[in-house]
């Protein structure tokens, strides 16, 4: 029942790894409450990629956490292009430096396909430029993920191409 892994060709100059996308994505418990406690978040991606965010709905309902199919419980940006290669000069330049006891990434980390995830803490938003200068415009800090999808077949071409863009292992 698990779905087939696609076979990987041979090696060749038109076979090197790229990365393909970067998905930034926050989950707001709080706006299961209210809606509006998703602003800040909105407005802290918007800000920070230059992007306008789309909305997560919820797929199905929770009735411990009191949720329904249908509400508002996230945001999510997906970069590509030049957009893309910006934000991530930013996390590897300005971001990661700074993060305290932050060991770097896992030597076993990604999806069997080449992609790599991270997540970060709420105070890691607040290590970006645009969001340092203006911290009191943002209520809420939530701690958000950072997916990087590569067309590497394996984790171990995706780690070594984010290797070589400076993402520390």
């Amino acid at each position: 029942g698990k779905p087939v892994k696609p076979l990987q060709p041979l090696k060749s100059a038109r076979t090197i790894p790229k990365l393909d996308k970067i998905t930034l994505h926050a989950m707001v418990n709080d706006a299961i409450g209210n809606k509006s406690n998703l602003l800040s978040a909105f407005m802290a991606f918007q800000s920070i990629t230059a992007t306008r965010p789309e909305v997560v709905y919820a797929r199905n309902s929770v009735a411990n956490w009191k949720l329904r199919e249908g509400m508002p419980i996230g945001v999510k940006v997906t970069l590509r292009g030049d957009e893309m290669y910006q934000f991530m000069d930013k996390l590897v330049e300005i971001v990661l430096p700074r993060l305290k006891e932050w060991p770097g990434m896992s030597m076993t980390s990604g999806d069997g396909n080449g992609n790599v995830a991270i997540g970060f803490p709420p105070s890691a938003l607040a290590l970006f430029p645009e969001i340092e200068g203006s911290f009191d415009v943002y209520p809420r800090m939530t701690g958000f993920d950072v997916t990087f999808n590569t067309t590497a077949y394996t984790n171990t071409d995706g780690r070594l191409l984010l290797s070589g863009l400076s993402v520390p292992f």
